[in-house]
């Protein structure tokens, strides 16, 4: 491409994102910059006059502390983003591809991310109250002290999730794979695990007032310090869980310490 053009595309790029406020990152090795100058420009445009962008490509773009208004952004490609303090109001996410993005302490309220990937993203502190991540992937992902209360993520993905001290009251996790997710200290009244698998998850500490559990898999779950002498869970059920300071339906149990 002549050098002029390439150019002109790069502008483009520039100049719609210094109307935004943003800084968008081009380099993307199975594609040239120019394509990716021309694809990020005309996202940026189309975001600046407030119309959907599905499928859009937006890698290591730079939202930080701006609001994305009513938008449709069904299937973008938004890895790697910067996106700590954005504000999402009534934006649709559905199946968006936010790996390794940093969102933290971002508002997601009541937002749709139904199927969407956030393997390793960083949630910390973000508020995703009532938001739906049903058949979400939240491998690895960093949601401590995140505000869930009310969240849908039935069928959801978080094996190795870090949710320590986060706020679960009233989520529906049911059918979830939470298996070694961290729930340390997490609040998790009246929430929904049902059938869900838990196998080595650490619930250390957590309030699990009024969770509900049925068919659970609480192989190697971590119940130290909790409270379930109110739930309906039987020895059995709780046989291959590690017990210590564990106030359960028959007593303070102390075999796991």
């Amino acid at each position: 491409m002549p050098r002029a053009i390439h150019g002109l595309l790069l502008g483009m790029v520039m100049g719609i994102a210094a109307g935004l406020g943003v800084s968008p990152v081009l380099a993307e090795p199975e594609d040239s910059a120019e394509r990716l100058a021309a694809r990020i420009a005309w996202g940026l445009e189309r975001l600046k006059n407030g119309n959907s962008c599905n499928r859009c490509y937006f890698n290591g773009i730079v939202l930080r502390g701006h609001t994305l208004y009513r938008t449709s952004l069904k299937m973008v490609e938004m890895r790697n983003a910067d996106l700590r303090w954005t504000y999402f109001e009534d934006v649709d996410l559905f199946q968006a591809d936010l790996r390794g993005s940093d969102m933290r302490q971002a508002s997601l309220e009541n937002t749709n991310l139904y199927d969407a990937d956030l393997r390793t993203t960083d949630l910390d502190k973000a508020n995703l109250r009532g938001a739906d991540l049903t058949s979400a992937n939240l491998q690895r992902a960093y949601l401590t002290e995140a505000i869930l209360s009310g969240a849908t993520l039935r069928e959801a993905r978080l094996d190795d999730a870090d949710l320590s001290g986060a706020d679960l009251t009233f989520a529906d996790l049911s059918r979830g794979i939470l298996t070694r997710a961290n729930f340390t200290e997490a609040n998790l009244e009246n929430a929904i695990l049902s059938y869900s698998i838990l196998g080595g998850a650490d619930f250390s500490g957590a309030n699990l007032t009024g969770t509900r559990f049925r068919g659970v898999d609480f192989a190697n779950a971590n119940l130290t310090d909790t409270d379930l002498s109110k739930t309906k869970l039987s020895a059995m059920d709780l046989e291959k869980a590690i017990l210590c300071r564990t106030l359960t339906p028959w007593g303070e149990d102390n075999s796991g310490c």
